[in-house]
């Protein structure tokens, strides 16, 4: 998180850039980056989180990723749950400002669609400008690199317009 921080502090001072139209994205982890950090902060003009993590304690019993406590894992999400929810976005989703584009896969086994659908619920409850894009069951976590060409060019397409609005 703090290296996020720092870029975002990099890029404010740089000359070339205005930094009311600074936005942030990420996907897998960095959707759960994106996630952490407008959560925490409302310094960024927009963001996209695709294929998002942002509930460790429900991803803990959807994810095929498996569970490996003490090493990568927080924790055992059956024994005691609150050091994951502590590291989980989607508690402090009330503090987000932050117009935020969903994207996600239904087809996706590592970071499941429900991931996505919790934040973009979130958001709609709370007014936040959001949007979902959701790609059908054929797609994956790996559909922005390796899905079918028309929906990769789609989701450019999104990603560009959700830019070209917000930023």
């Amino acid at each position: 998180w703090t290296d996020v921080q720092a870029v975002a502090s990099f890029m404010e001072q740089h000359p070339a850039i205005d930094p009311q139209r600074i936005g942030i994205m990420g996907g897998s982890y960095g959707g759960y980056m994106t996630n952490w950090a407008i959560t925490h902060t409302d310094r960024f003009a927009a963001a996209i989180t695709d294929r998002c993590v942002a509930n460790l304690v429900s991803m803990a019993g959807s994810s095929d990723y498996p569970l490996v406590p003490g090493e990568y894992w927080p924790g055992n999400p059956w024994d005691d749950n609150q050091e994951i929810w502590q590291q989980s976005p989607i508690r402090a989703i009330r503090n987000v400002t932050t117009p935020t584009l969903v994207i996600h896969s239904e087809g996706d086994l590592r970071c499941n669609v429900e991931q996505g659908e919790q934040v973009f619920a979130a958001l709609k409850m709370l007014g936040v400008p959001t949007r979902f894009v959701r790609y059908p069951r054929e797609t994956s976590h790996g559909m922005s690199r390796c899905g079918p060409p028309d929906l990769r060019i789609h989701r450019l397409g999104e990603i560009l317009t959700w830019w070209s609005k917000h930023l």
